[in-house]
Formats: structure tokens, C-alpha cells, sequence
């Protein structure tokens, strides 16, 4: 600004200096022909320099007010500027710190979410890993229920076997009994028909015998019996392991087959019949001391067969 009002008030006082010049040259050259006045001429100098300066002044004067009022309203305008300016610069300033903010905020969000969702995707690849874990042990399942299905089947068709050769077993024991009854009676008449009756002695010998024959025949008959119990123990027990086996075949079919299994591959159907079939000879006539050593070799088994299960 000081630079602007130099060079400004040079030009006004070259401009005033100008017009002084021209008009001392003016007033230097005669007037209607007339010869020159030196007092004259140097009091009209005076008084165009004086009149000169104070117009120069004035103007000075002038402009310099003008200019200062300018400089002072530009000079507010700027400081108004410059705090609108700062109070913007501000502003932004807060919005770049808070966008900073909310970028590392969603940048700590975005690594969140990327960690999660690799362990989602590692949770979903080990569940599907499960999954066919779980597929494969259904299939398996399925084709063990199939197993023990059969198995079941065979076990009741062993135990209606087992049924069988008991009823079998008490047709022949009550067809012995007749047997007996029937050859204590011929004796007994085969005695009383003789011509020549027996001594006192003989007839106690002979009651003796019957006596004891008898009493071995009740003895047989009352081991008969408890073996016939024994069979049907057996036969207890085997439909009990089946029922449990029917309940528990989905959980724990395999630990508790176990047993009766032992027991069915221990005396199978065929080995008995051909034991059976084999020592008794005819069916048709049978003696009491062979189905003995037979029940005896049966129950034998049976026992080793508990034992081993």
C-alpha cells in the first residue's frame, strides 16, 4: 500500500510541476504586444505555486483519506476472510481427524469380519468333515442292523430248535416211564406164575431187586427232571438275551450278542442232531441208560457254554 501511495503522489506533484512550468512560460510572453513586467510576472509565480501546493495538498489529502478508508475496509474484509477461512480450515480439520476415525474403525471391523469368517469357514469344513464322518457310521449302522437282524432270526430258529428237541425229549422220557412200568409188572407176574414158588429168601432177594430197580428208576426220573429244568433255564436265558438284544440291537448290539453268540456257535444245530442221531441209534427203542450218558454229554456243553460266555 505505501508503495501504491508513492508512486501515486510522484505522479500528482509531476503532473502540478507540469502545469506550473507552462503557465511561467505562459506568463513570460508579452501580452497584446506589450513589453514584459518582471513584478508582475514573479507575484503571479507566487501565488500559482502557493494556489498549486494547496490544491496538491488537498488532493493529497483526498486520496490519502480515500486510500486509507479502502485499505482499512479491505483490510477488515480480510481478517473477516482470514476467520472464515480458519474457522473452515477448522472444520474441515475435524471432519479429516473423524473420517480418520471412522476409516480405522472400519478397517478394525473389516479385520474382524475376516477373521470371522475364516472361522466360520473352518467350522464349516469340519462340520462337513463330520458329516460324512456321520454318513459313514449311519451307512455302517444300517448294515449291522442288517446283521443282526439275521442273526436274530437264526437265534429264534435256534431257540424253536431247542423247543423242539425239548418236547422230543419229554415224549421219550414219559415213553420210558411206560416202558418201565411195564417191565416191573411182567416181572412181577413172570414171579407169581411160576410153578414152583420161591423160597422166602429168593422172594426177599427178588423185592430187593424191584425195590431197588424202582428206586434207581425214581432217582433217574427225578435227574431227568431237573435236567429237563435246566434245558428250559437254558431256553429262559436265551429268550432273554434275544429280547435284549431286540431292545439295545441300535446301541450296544454288538458287546451284548457277544454272549449269545458264544452259545450258538458253541453247540450248532447240526453238531447236536449228528451227536443225537448218531449215539441214540433207533429212535424206536431207545434205553433209559443211553439217554442218560446223552443228557449228561448236553448238559455238559450247556455248562461249558455258560462258562465261556
Amino acid at each position: 500500500m505505501t508503495s501504491m501511495l508513492d508512486s501515486y503522489k510522484e505522479d500528482i506533484f509531476e503532473s502540478s510541476y507540469d502545469k506550473n512550468d507552462e503557465m511561467t512560460t505562459s506568463s513570460l510572453e508579452p501580452t497584446n504586444g506589450g513589453p514584459l513586467n518582471n513584478t508582475s510576472y514573479n507575484s503571479y509565480v507566487d501565488l500559482f505555486s502557493c494556489a498549486s501546493l494547496r490544491i496538491a495538498e488537498d488532493d493529497w489529502n483526498s486520496l490519502v483519506n480515500s486510500d486509507v478508508k479502502l485499505a482499512v475496509q479491505v483490510g477488515l474484509l480480510l481478517l473477516r476472510n482470514n476467520k472464515e477461512l480458519e474457522t473452515v480450515l477448522e472444520v474441515t480439520e475435524k471432519q479429516f481427524e473423524e473420517q480418520k476415525l471412522r476409516a480405522d474403525h472400519y478397517e478394525n471391523q473389516v479385520k474382524n469380519l475376516n477373521e470371522l469368517l475364516n472361522q466360520q469357514t473352518d467350522v464349516y469344513s469340519s462340520l462337513e468333515t463330520q458329516i460324512l464322518d456321520l454318513s459313514n457310521k449311519y451307512k455302517q449302522l444300517l448294515d449291522d442292523c442288517g446283521i443282526y437282524k439275521k442273526k436274530n432270526i437264526t437265534l429264534w430258529r435256534r431257540v424253536e430248535w431247542l423247543e423242539k428237541e425239548c418236547e422230543e425229549y419229554l415224549e421219550e422220557i414219559s415213553f420210558l416211564k411206560k416202558e418201565d412200568t411195564n417191565s416191573i409188572a411182567e416181572e412181577s407176574l413172570e414171579c407169581l406164575d411160576d410153578r414152583t414158588p420161591p423160597s422166602f429168601e429168593n422172594s426177599d432177594k427178588v423185592d430187593t431187586k424191584l425195590l431197588n430197580r424202582f428206586e434207581s428208576i425214581l432217582e433217574e426220573n427225578d435227574l431227568l427232571k431237573e435236567r429237563i429244568l435246566d434245558l428250559e433255564h437254558d431256553n429262559s436265558i436265551l429268550e432273554e438275551a434275544i429280547q435284549r438284544f431286540d431292545k439295545n440291537s441300535s446301541e450296544t448290539g454288538e458287546t451284548k450278542l457277544s454272549s449269545v453268540e458264544t452259545f450258538y456257535y458253541a453247540s450248532p444245530e447240526k453238531n447236536l442232531a449228528v451227536e443225537i442221531n448218531s449215539q441214540s441209534g433207533v429212535k424206536a427203542t431207545p434205553t433209559l441208560q443211553h439217554y442218560h450218558e446223552l443228557f449228561a454229554e448236553i448238559f455238559q456243553k450247556i455248562k461249558m457254554t455258560r462258562d465261556g460266555t
